[in-house]
């Protein structure tokens, strides 16, 4: 058996001797190379905690990997353009030329206006309302 990126696993892609020798007697050993198909390399997945959108991208395709898809949330513990988590754990082990998806922090998430209190105009009586729209249009 052997490798080929010609013929895929169990093909049978050479022969000894050939079929253009002459005959050869009965009972006499014939030699087949059977493939195994491609050879499946593989690469160390990089870490890419720290890292910014375009170092992770470089990181990856340094390792023979590809940039995946990248995706972005907010972090309260990871500053703004830096890898948040990966899809693949560093060090372990994957194809060459398998995609790497990866996460961006937006920073930590922007407070959300506070609601009026429930104490604050709650006289939803007429007379209650017609002050509040006197203060809200008054010139």
């Amino acid at each position: 058996e052997e490798y080929s990126d010609d013929y895929s696993a169990g093909v049978v892609i050479a022969q000894n001797p050939t079929a253009q020798d002459a005959k050869v007697s009965k009972g006499t050993s014939v030699n087949l190379t059977v493939s195994k198909g491609p050879k499946t390399e593989y690469v160390s997945v990089p870490s890419l905690s720290g890292k910014t959108q375009s170092q992770a991208e470089q990181a990856l395709k340094d390792a023979g990997l590809v940039p995946g898809n990248v995706h972005q949330e907010y972090s309260s513990s990871v500053a703004a353009g830096y890898v948040i988590s990966q899809t693949a754990n560093p060090g372990s082990q994957m194809e060459k030329g398998s995609y790497v998806d990866f996460t961006i922090s937006l920073g930590a998430q922007p407070s959300q206006p506070s609601e009026p209190s429930d104490t604050e105009n709650t006289d939803n009586t007429p007379e209650g309302q017609r002050r509040r729209t006197r203060k809200r249009f008054r010139y």
